[in-house]
């Protein structure tokens, strides 16, 4: 009898030892829903998904691993303007927002602008928008905490260090003895937030590392005198290239390992078109990096992971995945101060107003603070676990 609830266990723990890789390995596979056909591709970052109706392919991505045949139902909607559904997942969470046609366009109901009440009506049954006015204040920032995402972290610079803005807690990290009015030399690089320690006035030797996630503060150094005029180019395979001019000296900052390296001398790597180049430092105007590239006669400015690209068409931002580069999805029009990307996710600055963008509740209002346009060297980032 122990022998044979061994030999039970045993098989069990193959069992759900081989269901776990299984299920984290890629996959295409297609399933019926009445009379829809979807495609799911599992890859290395979520699921992508290709539902066929009506004519109409609709297509989307959700960062999570779910299990095989995820979708379970598909609610249908249609009048004049719009061909749109819904889907149902087995999970019974919301992983998107309703997701609609017309004239070969695909938007998320929040990107559509006066939907119909009957849309609405039809949206209202999966996504309920709960109007709220509460908000909490952090340095010169009014917070609206019901607008913030879980996972979404927002970095602003305060004039002595940073705030952390999140839906669980709001950090003032100090890191300065002084007031700064221009902290330009900073960047995020994944969880990571790395600013230049500015309580050195002329030349930096040393670097904050500050993990977003938990507010952990870090200092690394470096032999280098690196001039307090330098540059962030940009940042390439999780890693902060700045150049310093009057050395005419590039360096790089890698988080995760906690160093700084000099990359060349009277030389200079650049990123343009999606690729890694060297030249002479004499022979470029430019020195920062440009993520925009042409891809299929489309102008791409940002990549959202491996999985696809934000695409700037006239004064509309567009989202498409690698899967199928021809349907692209509106998500909103270009006409703010800055914008910042990250992943599924992005912000943007108008005036004193800092929306923040997904693609289930679409525009947002998160925080309103007077000194973002007061002093336009005050900047942001956003970062999405």
């Amino acid at each position: 009898m122990k022998k044979l609830v061994l030999y039970l266990l045993i098989l069990i723990s193959f069992y759900l030892i081989f269901n776990y890789f299984i299920s984290k390995s890629s996959y295409i596979i297609e399933y019926s829903i009445s009379s829809y056909n979807v495609k799911e591709y599992r890859e290395k970052e979520g699921l992508y998904f290709e539902i066929i109706a009506n004519g109409l392919i609709y297509n989307f991505m959700i960062n999570k691993n779910l299990s095989r045949k995820a979708i379970k139902n598909i609610d249908y909607y249609s009048d004049d303007s719009y061909n749109c559904l819904m889907p149902i997942f087995d999970d019974n969470k919301t992983y998107t927002d309703v997701i609609c046609q017309k004239e070969n366009i695909q938007y998320f109901y929040n990107g559509i602008v006066s939907p119909s009440l009957d849309l609405t009506t039809f949206r209202n049954n999966f996504i309920n928008e709960e109007t709220s006015i509460d908000t909490s204040t952090l340095d010169f920032n009014i917070i609206y905490n019901d607008s913030l995402l879980e996972d979404e972290y927002i970095i602003l610079n305060s004039y002595r260090g940073i705030n952390i803005i999140s839906k669980d807690s709001n950090k003032n990290i100090d890191l300065f003895d002084n007031d700064i009015y221009s902290p330009a030399i900073n960047g995020l690089v994944g969880k990571y937030y790395i600013i230049a320690n500015y309580n050195q006035r002329y030349h930096f030797t040393s670097f904050y590392i500050i993990d977003v996630e938990t507010g952990k503060k870090d200092e690394i150094s470096t032999s280098y005198n690196i001039n307090t005029d330098a540059i962030i180019q940009g940042i390439y395979n999780n890693e902060l290239y700045i150049y310093d001019s009057e050395n005419k000296t590039q360096y790089k900052i890698n988080p995760y390992k906690k160093t700084i390296k000099k990359i060349n001398t009277n030389k200079l790597t650049i990123l343009s078109e999606n690729k890694l180049e060297t030249y002479n430092s004499s022979e470029l105007n430019n020195y920062q990096f440009d993520y925009s590239f042409t891809l299929n006669s489309k102008e791409v400015i940002q990549k959202i992971s491996n999985n696809g690209y934000y695409y700037l068409i006239g004064s509309n931002i567009y989202m498409g995945y690698n899967i199928n580069v021809d349907k692209l999805t509106y998500l909103f029009n270009n006409n703010y101060d800055t914008i910042k990307y990250n992943n599924n996710y992005a912000c943007m600055l108008k005036g004193e107003y800092l929306y923040c963008y997904d693609k289930i509740f679409g525009l947002r209002l998160v925080l309103e603070n007077k000194e973002l346009n007061f002093n336009k060297n005050l900047s942001f980032e956003v970062y999405s676990k």
